[in-house]
């Protein structure tokens, strides 16, 4: 290709290709993955070339959609609708935009396309006459208050926009204000306000339909006045008024919102690529003003990319980053487990540094950690701060682990030893626990030197729990939480089987915690608790959900195995961090 074109060309030929192999994804996308789609479209235009180029092959494939079969076309209008007009209107090209959309939406809504049609028809002769006065009228204002060079231009409305319209305000196709519109173009901002204060003098202004995009641009950079008004037959215009460099901006020029921040400001650099991007459209609409094209870098895109999982679900990342960045970007647990990586089918090393487009498969085992050269900054490993984040996390737990476990052991041999020295007290020794909730004999609760104690199976007390005592009828004392419900009454009666307890300072064991979570249903839910708690390294016994995902609030109730009220807290706190988890708190069964 390259000794048949030339080099410059055979690769932006390459490039055009490259986006294309995106296709067959389309159809298998669910909406979620549309925006990414979408991104992974510009992020994979080393030469931003190719995305017009793209549009334009679109364009002219939709211009001709008639003469292909009707499966295949439904197809091809739903991938344009989803994926190409919003591109259009990302690289601010409002022209392109318009005919596909509404060429899409003549193929997948054919009955409401026609009816908003023949309602446009039928009102085309009228519409135009009264066009045609109000431009008549505006002419002569527009002179006589000084304003020489100006252009008017009547139009009606495209018809997905008026669909839309009609959609988002609930109103049938004949309350759209601007199914007639007219368009007055100036020479500067100043013009812009002065014809609007003539437009509002001398026609009745519907207030509600007035917006200033020139104050307050669009977050794609469109910028224009929009107002409606009552023309001299009591019927309804829309009009536009903007300078005329800002109507070939949003006719023909680049207004990337797909490179703001989500709280709307925008970096030096980012505008640097808006002007890069629009420099090399300009050349493409006039080759005499731009002499060397191939002078302006063409990775303006090139901040972020974008790989696909097995399964096809687009992950986004840095540049520069690493299989092990994107197993840690799937889920902490394959983060930890991973052991190596496949890039579209091939074995790779970890350190490899992802393109757009890879397909990567990540490599586990059943059980193990991270390796602490993950961390080493200078290993290659790792390029982003969350796997880095989450890499040192499980070291520190893993630290604080041995630390934990060389402390018990202590404990034991200390026991061990004052056991074998000291003489047992001429007393009777405290009952140990003898319920499901604990499998180490040695717990014990203060307070309870005569008596069979049990921990209440109601409300589960763990140590760390305030806790009352309950003499039953010849099972001992029933440990319950203080809010226990089953105590709250016996409480307010005085009972005087309710008694004050403790735990002792030692206290060790194992428990079984209830806990109860409110959440937004979806579908990995449980799988995320599930992996939380691995990580955690907490046992999860039971997992029970009434989850559907035709209501908005579900219930998911777990059992785990937990040691201390701090360590239960922790996993509270982890599993409310979670998406779509509402709340997270102690249940009594």
């Amino acid at each position: 290709l390259q000794t048949a074109v030339g080099a410059a060309p055979a690769k932006l030929i390459e490039n055009v290709l490259q986006m294309d192999s995106l296709d067959e994804r389309l159809g298998k996308a669910n909406p979620l993955q549309i925006d990414q789609l979408r991104k992974t479209f510009l992020a994979m235009a080393t030469d931003i070339r190719a995305i017009v180029i793209r549009l334009a092959e679109r364009t002219c494939l939709m211009r001709n959609i008639k003469n292909i079969p009707p499966a295949e076309r439904q197809r091809i209008a739903a991938d344009t609708m989803a994926i190409h007009a919003p591109l259009a209107n990302r690289l601010g090209i409002g022209q392109l935009k318009w005919e596909l959309e509404d060429y899409a939406f003549h193929f997948l809504q054919p009955e409401i396309y026609q009816t908003i049609a023949h309602f446009l028809a039928e009102k085309r002769v009228a519409r135009e006459q009264r066009i045609a006065n109000t431009i008549r009228l505006l002419e002569k204002l527009l002179h006589t208050a000084g304003i020489k060079k100006f252009f008017l231009q009547g139009r009606a409305k495209h018809i997905h926009s008026i669909y839309l319209k009609a959609q988002r305000k609930h109103v049938p196709y004949s309350e759209i204000y601007d199914c007639s519109a007219l368009r007055i173009l100036v020479e500067t901002l100043d013009e812009c306000y002065t014809a609007l204060s003539i437009v509002h003098n001398h026609f009745q202004p519907i207030a509600a339909e007035f917006d200033d995009y020139i104050s307050h641009p669009k977050p794609n950079g469109y910028r224009s006045i929009h107002t409606a008004i009552i023309d001299q037959d009591g019927k309804t215009i829309e009009i536009q008024i903007r300078t005329r460099q800002m109507h070939e901006e949003a006719e023909h020029g680049l207004a990337a919102h797909w490179i703001y921040k989500e709280a709307g400001t925008v970096e030096a650099r980012l505008t640097e690529k808006i002007r890069l991007v629009r420099q090399l459209l300009d050349w493409q609409r006039d080759m005499s003003e731009q002499h060397n094209p191939h002078a302006i870098p063409h990775d303006i895109l090139s901040d972020t990319i974008y790989v696909f999982t097995p399964q096809g679900d687009i992950i986004d990342l840095p540049l520069g980053a690493t299989p092990l960045d994107f197993a840690y970007r799937v889920h902490t647990s394959v983060g930890h487990r991973c052991r190596g990586a496949k890039v579209h089918g091939h074995i790779t090393p970890l350190t490899t540094a992802l393109k757009t487009g890879d397909s990567v498969e990540i490599l586990t085992v059943s059980q193990g950690g991270p390796s602490r050269d993950w961390i080493n900054p200078h290993a290659g490993y790792i390029k982003t701060a969350n796997a880095r984040s989450k890499i040192a996390h499980w070291l520190r737990q893993q630290e604080e682990e041995s630390k934990k476990i060389d402390k018990i052991e202590k404990i034991e041999k200390t026991e061990k030893i004052s056991k074998s020295v000291t003489p047992l007290p001429s007393n009777k020794p405290s009952t140990p626990l003898t319920t499901d909730n604990t499998a180490h004999a040695h717990l014990q609760v203060a307070g309870m030197n005569d008596l069979l104690t049990r921990l209440a199976r109601c409300c589960k007390p763990i140590p760390g729990d305030a806790i009352v005592g309950f003499i039953t009828q010849g099972r001992g004392v029933s440990i319950h939480r203080q809010h226990c419900a089953n105590m709250v009454h016996a409480k307010a009666q005085h009972d005087p089987r309710v008694i004050p307890v403790s735990w002792d300072a030692h206290t060790l064991g194992h428990y079984f915690a209830d806990l109860v979570l409110e959440a937004a249903p979806r579908e990995t839910l449980l799988k995320d608790i599930a992996a939380l708690l691995a990580n955690l390294k907490i046992p999860l016994l039971t997992l029970n959900s009434n989850a559907t995902l035709r209501t908005t609030t579900t219930f998911i109730y777990l059992t785990v195995k937990i040691e201390h009220a701090s360590e239960l807290q922790n996993v509270q706190k982890q599993l409310a961090h979670l998406p779509g988890v509402f709340t997270v708190g102690r249940c009594a069964r």
